[in-house]
């Protein structure tokens, strides 16, 4: 991660003489380059200012622009009471000849200065690519204390349903909540540190929305999952066997959404006939006229979007 001292200097760099320029396409509108430099791989590396550290290399490798990666990650305000600019630098941007990465930290004012959740995305030319990283990664946990090995394993979730083609917990000690899936020729990390409570009931959402956007990108994949309920017309993404939903989707299908925001959460009221649901982003438990029900699986949000289980949901409501 790009010290904040070098990234002052980088504010004052000037192109060093004989430097390419760095091909417009590479680079969103709102960066800034800082330094740019033309090596024998055509590399350049570019900062900026805002919380943002950048390293680019040949786009044609992984067919991956700067704002593909950035779609990947959480927003920067997507996590009740976790901020990013309380980082000097918040989001790095990294794209080599086999590898495209994407991470972002977000940390908790107010709480130990050390809490913070990380969320880490790696994208390979293949899926084996991807295998072998995940392989690696989990030989450093053979490694681990007999307890601390007991305690990476699968089926550690709250909610039990898988993530990605395999995942991985680390939950030791108990303030941990890690998880490391796999998604075709993607590998993502969700990661804590110094938090309290159950990390697990924050990481888990966090890395559902993860694959739900990665399963959304065809630049990723190629071709996103989803699937279409001829009932209502809604156009869903299926995770694992659970389908999702947005809201918009759920008002073509006529329901009513009202959309607010309480102490930093996301809360949807949903009305369809003589139902009416409330739910929030990051927690499954929600209100149907009044009296406290379950979610299958925890909402999300995807952007300016919410997106949550729709079987549940749809069931709730009357839908189906």
């Amino acid at each position: 991660m790009t010290n904040p001292l070098v990234l002052m200097a980088l504010l004052t760099l000037q192109a060093p003489a004989g430097a390419s320029k760095v091909p417009q396409e590479m680079l969103p509108t709102w960066v800034n380059t800082l330094e740019k430099k033309s090596d024998a791989d055509g590399s350049f590396r570019a900062a900026w200012q805002d919380g943002y550290s950048i390293t680019a290399y040949d786009r044609a490798v992984n067919g991956l622009t700067v704002e593909d990666l950035v779609s990947l990650l959480p927003r920067t305000d997507a996590i009740p009471g976790f901020r990013c600019d309380a980082s000097p630098i918040h989001t790095t941007l990294e794209a080599t000849a086999t590898i495209a990465r994407a991470s972002r930290i977000f940390r908790a004012p107010g709480q130990d200065p050390r809490a913070r959740i990380d969320v880490t995305i790696e994208i390979f030319k293949d899926a084996t690519a991807a295998q072998q990283s995940v392989d690696k990664t989990l030989f450093g946990f053979a490694q681990l204390s007999p307890e601390r090995r007991q305690k990476v394993r699968d089926g550690a979730l709250p909610h039990g349903t898988p993530i990605g083609d395999a995942y991985w917990v680390d939950n030791y000690p108990s303030n941990r909540g890690n998880i490391l899936a796999k998604q075709g020729r993607v590998v993502f990390t969700i990661s804590t540190n110094g938090l309290t409570g159950n990390p697990l009931a924050v990481t888990e959402p966090l890395a559902r929305a993860t694959q739900y956007r990665i399963q959304a990108s065809t630049t990723v994949t190629g071709n996103p999952v989803s699937s279409a309920t001829p009932a209502k017309g809604v156009s869903t993404t299926k995770l694992n066997g659970i389908e999702y939903a947005s809201l918009s989707q759920l008002k073509q299908a006529g329901v009513k959404v009202q959309l607010e925001t309480v102490q930093g959460k996301s809360i949807a009221i949903l009305s369809y006939g003589s139902a009416q649901l409330r739910i929030s982003a990051w927690q499954d438990e929600a209100s149907l006229n009044g009296k406290s029900t379950k979610l299958a699986s925890t909402p999300f949000p995807n952007g300016d979007e919410m997106v949550v289980p729709y079987a549940s949901v749809s069931s709730l409501l009357g839908l189906r």
